[in-house]
């Protein structure tokens, strides 16, 4: 009974010291909520750095496997804004098929995911209404092609350029 009471107290005593320690990793300004949002969505994130903006709202990039990443906490405190840059290979297999089909043979360049909780305000009206799509950036033969995705492999717009204009 004695040795069940130790070993009670013993881990209790870890698991407080374990969850102080996580406490304090908490960037100044930054909310608890926020933080460990960070935390559940993109688990492998290193070289966090995280700001405050003056409408208190939150930004912070990472890397993960070496990719940069990006994300605007709103002040509810949700995600309202990621992008992360990804390996070829973790692209939805919609998305791999259309490229396979339209432009075999060709190199990635650079790969990104975005997400947003609200359409975009920008000038790309192909994406005003887009919430979850992808940017692919392809080589060619002597092209350059930009392509955005849905995730279940539409294709949303294609910017192509020649290589050296």
């Amino acid at each position: 009974m004695k040795k069940a009471c130790k070993l009670l107290i013993l881990t209790f005593g870890l698991y407080a010291t374990s969850f102080a320690q996580s406490n304090t990793n908490i960037p100044a300004g930054i909310p608890k909520q926020v933080y460990y949002m960070q935390l559940t969505k993109f688990p492998t994130g290193t070289d966090l750095v995280w700001k405050v903006l003056a409408d208190n709202t939150y930004e912070v990039t990472f890397k993960i496997k070496g990719k940069a990443g990006f994300v605007h906490y709103g002040k509810n405190f949700a995600a309202q804004e990621s992008h992360s840059e990804i390996d070829s290979a973790s692209l939805p297999r919609a998305i791999v098929h259309s490229i396979d089909s339209l432009y075999k043979g060709a190199r990635y360049q650079n790969v990104a995911h975005f997400e947003t909780s609200t359409p975009l305000q920008n000038d790309e009206p192909f994406l005003k209404y887009a919430y979850d799509y992808y940017q692919v950036l392809l080589t060619k033969e002597k092209n350059t092609y930009k392509l955005y995705f849905s995730p279940d492999g539409t294709l949303l717009n294609r910017i192509e350029r020649k290589i050296g204009q």
